[in-house]
């Protein structure tokens, strides 16, 4: 929300558009297709669906991986996949994607944000994007909070047990980890806002966007992802934010047909059963 606010009035006091910055980008993408692919028809569609990935991505991924990766799924059987992970120089960030056939909903986002918590990973920002029929995009940015340095192997071993999901060969519920010692008080209670779910279907015309307002908890984006899962809801884009104790889950939704939940009593319903999940889940003893 702050990257759109900052290039939108930038738009406005400039008269640029703000997508110029994107422009030089998809244009070394555009190229980096030709490089790859010589045959005219896996050429175009090399670009198509190259061009349609999101901006997030684009804004963060090496240029030279995006036609390789997609050129390995290209005329692949359902259930493929291309997984990579990267940690760019100078920063704690790390960048998931994840690139799959997939002809039915198979729960890879539940399970990979399940894996990563249980692994010691955070995660800041995920998307999901259709880019075709069967093809869709998953992508993570996470922070490794084991390790002030990432030790050697440890990207590798996070790719491949999020591969593994992401394949179906893996679907053992995430084991997260117990803390020692609670944190109680009047102190901590002050910073535990009540849980609340809402319910925005003004802002966007293609998606109906849902706020979890609660307290943190290791595993509560698990929790609240598998139960959208469960209610037959697809997570096209997730916002994840944290202040201290307190957490905010932003996901943009729709039904199993791309459509905008429009429903008053399945409105309702979603908003009831998250709230109760999440309240169940926040009350188990830690």
């Amino acid at each position: 929300m702050l990257t759109t606010l900052f290039l939108q009035s930038k738009r406005k006091l400039t008269g640029s558009d703000f997508r110029d910055y994107l422009a030089p980008r998809q244009q070394e993408l555009a190229s980096a297709c030709e490089r790859y692919q010589t045959d005219e028809t896996a050429r175009t569609w090399l670009k198509e669906v190259a061009l349609n990935l999101p901006e997030t991505y684009l804004r963060h991924h090496p240029v030279d991986d995006v036609p390789r990766n997609l050129l390995e799924l290209r005329g692949s059987d359902p259930g493929h996949v291309v997984c990579s992970i990267r940690m760019p120089e100078g920063v704690r960030t790390i960048e998931l994607a994840i690139l799959k056939h997939e002809r039915i909903r198979a729960g890879v986002f539940y399970k990979v944000t399940g894996l990563l918590a249980s692994l010691g990973l955070t995660i800041h920002a995920a998307e999901i994007k259709p880019l075709g029929q069967t093809l869709i995009l998953y992508w993570f940015q996470c922070e490794d909070d084991d390790f002030a340095q990432t030790p050697p192997g440890r990207l590798e071993e996070i790719r491949i047990r999020v591969e593994r999901i992401a394949r179906g060969e893996d679907d053992e519920p995430p084991r997260f980890r117990k803390l020692w010692k609670v944190p109680q008080g009047p102190a901590v209670d002050l910073q535990r806002p009540p849980i609340r779910v809402e319910i925005d279907n003004q802002t966007v015309d293609n998606a109906t966007i849902i706020d979890v307002f609660a307290y943190n908890k290791l595993g509560l984006l698990y929790t609240i992802s598998q139960k959208l899962f469960q209610l037959g809801l697809d997570v096209h884009f997730a916002r994840i934010s944290t202040y201290g104790h307190q957490v905010l889950d932003v996901f943009y939704v729709t039904d199993d047909q791309g459509n905008k939940i429009r429903q008053r009593q399945r409105l309702k319903v979603i908003r009831q059963e998250l709230a109760e999940a999440t309240r169940e889940f926040l009350e188990a003893t830690p």
